[in-house]
């Protein structure tokens, strides 16, 4: 694991493969249109929340532009979640751990 491929004691770099998604093809389409619409829910929710309230309380646009604001946040941290969730993914021949089965 030390052995370069010149011959000397350099760490060689891991092999880092990603798992093939074994899903049909209109799965792996459904489960991306069920997260847009729960990001794109995430972004208009709040604000539309702020504004109901801002005129049940008379508060001008304070409310809506902190809904919207929270939303956009909410969502982006979403988003991250969401590609970082994606790489993490085993395929269905490993385990729980990333382990390969025997």
């Amino acid at each position: 694991m030390l052995e370069g491929a010149s011959g000397g004691l350099r760490p060689t770099a891991p092999q880092v493969t990603v798992p093939p998604d074994e899903r049909s093809a209109i799965a792996v389409a459904m489960a991306w249109s069920y997260r847009v619409m729960a990001v794109s829910l995430e972004m208009v929710v709040p604000g539309m929340l702020g504004y109901v309230v801002d005129r049940w309380i008379g508060t001008g646009f304070l409310l809506a532009a902190v809904g919207f604001f929270g939303g956009m946040s909410l969502a982006i941290w979403h988003l991250l979640l969401m590609t970082r969730g994606d790489e993490k993914r085993p395929s269905s021949n490993e385990g729980a751990e990333g382990m390969k089965k025997p």
